[in-house]
């Protein structure tokens, strides 16, 4: 119960913060910025972690689908904003191709991007059979920008 807490927490921090552009961070930011990063990627996959236990594994407690999909829609709106230059050092999984390819990892979060939007449109619609196929797109679009721009 108190990672759902922290998870709803840590939404809502993100949400009401919003995106942090790359030249808004001042350089005795940097490593805050990568922390507030890891943050919110660990809050996506918290979600994504809520909804499999949900829908695959019939979990009923916790918040709903609807808010677990808004959480998704407003942690995915600009992902490549938590990657501004000068952030890929210390403990991260982050790939040195997410600042050397920021056209190719925009694309990949783009994706994500309209994956939650689509899985808050499922969730919205009630119809299980496209609520299972909008959340699949979700994994996979993770998986997508994992497999290209996070460390194995």
């Amino acid at each position: 119960m108190r990672k759902i807490a922290l998870a709803a927490a840590s939404l809502v921090a993100v949400a009401l913060a919003g995106p942090v552009a790359a030249e808004d961070v001042p350089m005795d930011k940097v490593e805050q910025a990568v922390k507030y990063r890891q943050a919110v990627m660990s809050t996506m996959g918290g979600l994504v972690g809520t909804a499999v236990g949900q829908l695959r594994d019939g979990f009923e407690v916790g918040p709903g689908l609807d808010t677990v999909a808004a959480g998704l829609v407003a942690t995915t709106q600009d992902i490549p904003a938590l990657f501004p230059a000068g952030t890929d050092f210390g403990e991260t999984d982050a790939t040195a191709e997410v600042w050397s390819d920021a056209e190719g990892f925009a694309e990949k979060s783009q994706e994500a991007k309209e994956a939650a939007a689509s899985f808050q449109e499922a969730v919205a619609s009630g119809d299980k059979a496209t609520l299972m196929g909008a959340f699949k797109a979700v994994g996979d679009s993770c998986k997508g920008c994992h497999e290209a721009y996070r460390k194995q």
